[in-house]
């Protein structure tokens, strides 16, 4: 007597299984397994002297899947992030591609808390902190710049908050 075992596939599990015509290969750099040290990271390296840092990266690669025209299969609850579209003003764009760090924190912070707060339902949102970050060829590939021109991430990483969030 054979068994026949029916799984109901969910809208988000169909992900896998699109027609992945913008599909790339790519490395992606993570801890190296069994480093202990404090990872220091400085955004200076003199050869032979000093290391911009200590930290030991390895690569695996992954399949990277353009995922436009199925943003709705992902959410907050399902998949940590979630799509919503808002048309952001020119003045407001150019703001943040200038780095107005005043600007942005007076005119984007409450338009995001807002935003936020409409989409998940929460009653608080707190920011923390934005990096605006742009490739300057000028400078080194591995993320190493003068300070202020954050280059883009090289490595799989976390932003995160050091301190608590304090409590309403």
């Amino acid at each position: 007597m054979s068994t026949i075992t029916t799984v109901k596939t969910s809208e988000y599990d169909k992900i896998v299984k699109l027609e992945k015509p913008n599909t790339v290969q790519a490395n992606l750099w993570y801890l190296k397994p069994g480093f202990t040290a404090k990872p220091t990271f400085v955004s200076v390296t003199v050869p032979g002297v000093f290391e911009s840092s200590n930290v030991e990266h390895e690569a695996y690669p992954h399949e990277i899947t353009d995922i436009r025209g199925h943003e709705w299969l992902f959410s907050l609850d399902k998949s940590g992030f979630g799509f919503i579209q808002d048309a952001v003003p020119d003045e407001l764009i150019q703001q943040i591609r200038n780095n107005e760090d005043e600007e942005i924190e007076k005119k984007y912070y409450p338009r995001i808390e807002e935003l936020l707060k409409k989409h998940t339902g929460a009653d608080r949102v707190l920011i923390f902190d934005h990096t605006v970050r742009r490739r300057i060829p000028k400078y080194a590939r591995d993320g190493r710049g003068p300070v202020g021109a954050r280059q883009p991430a090289l490595r799989v990483h976390v932003d995160q908050f050091v301190h608590p969030i304090p409590a309403p």
